[in-house]
This record gives C-alpha cells, sequence and structure tokens, in this order.
C-alpha cells in the first residue's frame, strides 16, 4: 500500500495519483517473477550488445544516442537480485527539486532508515498534464517503477542507466503488467 504526503496542489495530487498508480501496479507483482523476466531481458540484451564495438552508439535507443555500447554492458554486468521492497511505500512531493538530481522525476535515498520505502517526486520535473518527465524520460508510471526497483534492491549508483533500468527493467515490468512497450 502507497501512502502520498505534500500533495496540497491539483497538479500534486494529479502527480502523486499517477506515482500511486505505479507503485500499487508494481506491488501486484511477485517480486521472484520479475527478477527473473529482468534477468532475462538482461541476457538478451548482452547478446545484443556482443555485437558493438564500445564506443558505438545504440541505435535500438532512439532519442537517447548517447549511450555508448560500452556503457550498457557496464549496467547489465550485475544480475538483478531484487527482494519485497520495505513497506509501506511513501509517495513524497513535500520538495519539488532535487539538486543532486536536477532533472529527475523521482528519487530514492538508499541506506538510510529514516527513508526507507520513501520515493521523493519532484513535480517542478514533471508535467501535470501529460504525466510524463520534462526532459523526455518517458512516463511518469514508469519512473515509479524506476523508483521501485531501486526499493527492491537493484540500487547501485554506477549501474543507474538506460540499459538497465529501462530496457531490462521498467520495459519488463511493463510488459508483465500488459502494457505497451516505449522500446522495442
Amino acid at each position: 500500500m502507497a501512502q502520498v504526503q505534500g500533495d496540497n496542489t491539483p497538479e500534486k495530487k494529479r502527480i502523486s495519483a499517477e506515482v500511486k498508480r505505479g507503485v500499487e501496479l508494481f506491488l501486484t507483482l511477485d517480486i521472484r517473477r520479475v527478477q527473473d523476466a529482468c534477468n532475462a531481458r538482461r541476457d538478451d540484451l548482452l547478446r545484443l550488445l556482443a555485437s558493438y564495438r564500445e564506443d558505438d552508439l545504440l541505435p535500438f535507443l532512439p532519442g537517447l544516442a548517447n549511450t555508448t555500447a560500452k556503457r550498457a554492458r557496464q549496467e547489465l554486468a550485475r544480475p538483478f537480485a531484487l527482494f519485497d521492497p520495505p513497506q509501506p511505500i511513501i509517495i513524497d512531493l513535500y520538495y519539488d527539486d532535487c539538486v543532486q538530481a536536477p532533472n529527475a522525476p523521482a528519487a530514492v535515498v538508499l541506506g538510510d532508515p529514516r527513508y526507507a520505502g520513501t520515493i521523493f517526486v519532484f513535480a517542478i520535473n514533471i508535467d501535470p498534464v501529460g504525466l510524463c518527465s520534462r526532459d523526455n524520460r518517458g512516463p511518469l508510471v514508469d519512473a515509479a517503477f524506476h523508483e521501485m526497483l531501486h526499493l527492491s534492491g537493484d540500487a547501485i549508483k554506477d549501474e543507474d542507466g538506460i540499459a538497465r533500468r529501462q530496457l531490462a527493467g521498467t520495459e519488463v515490468i511493463r510488459k508483465m503488467l500488459g502494457m505497451p512497450p516505449l522500446f522495442p
């Protein structure tokens, strides 16, 4: 179950409802099935990446042209090892932005028990009408899936990127939930 705090404007209420929807959809899935599906996709992506040189930009990531094969391999090096996220999940909209992640629509603080299970949502980086990030990172529901993967144990900073979190993470979750893919 997700709890919301700080949604004190109509825009933030709309944003929080979409993040809450993503969190609650994620929580309907069996975490072991998510882990297995993410690892199967990870294996497929590593096989695909074998045909690319380190500095090759990945043509199957339209709009994200600065992701190289080397970077994608680094992100995918370690298998997913997920566990059930802490409960309750708190969606916190008190902060409008974050200096450490200036364009991020959302973030979690790992390793600090005061913030276990908290997803900080930064309204300034979200289009409240389209319910997507302002910098074209994708739908807000995907940001919720992304942060839930972090809260479920997939949280190594150097691996946080498009190949791991989007292609092998949120895209897999979208498929498990019967949602259309954003990437091929």
